[in-house]
């Protein structure tokens, strides 16, 4: 029983890799995004800067994937 309480998880190179990015770098892009996606600043597209929005706030932790939604959010902002 105890083994499989305590059994570890092999972690993949990139898995690792977005672990310590995420924990060192997520927060400065988060809010870097968080601003550029704000609706009040895109009022033209407010309702794809909502759902971008809400995306940036889904991925808050992940910094591979707001890499993803910034390269989304430069070319459809």
């Amino acid at each position: 029983m105890f083994k499989r309480l305590f059994k570890k998880k092999i972690v993949t190179q990139e898995e690792a890799i977005n672990i310590v990015e995420s924990i060192s770098k997520a927060e400065n892009l988060y809010k870097k995004l968080i601003i550029r996606t704000h609706p009040d600043h895109n009022i033209e597209k407010q309702a794809l800067a909502n759902e971008l929005s809400k995306q940036v706030n889904e991925f808050r932790y992940s910094y591979k994937e707001l890499m993803r939604l910034q390269e989304i959010i430069e070319k459809e902002l």
